[in-house]
């Protein structure tokens, strides 16, 4: 069996201090499909690799 790096998530407020914008703008990203969340029971993370997808679109 292979060992597979674990993804990190970052939480809401993980995101805000990379400077992706306030709450709403997060949700916002979501519903514009531009950033994928995770809902593990009532908490919502959001995957490494779509953060890292959405901050390159931004300087293309």
């Amino acid at each position: 069996m292979e060992n597979q790096p674990i993804e990190k998530y970052y939480t809401t407020k993980e995101l805000i201090e990379r400077g992706i914008g306030s709450r709403s703008t997060v949700d916002r990203l979501v519903r514009a499909g531009k950033l994928k969340r995770v809902k593990i029971g009532t908490a919502s993370r959001y995957p490494e690799s779509s953060v890292k997808a959405y901050l390159a679109s931004l300087s293309e």
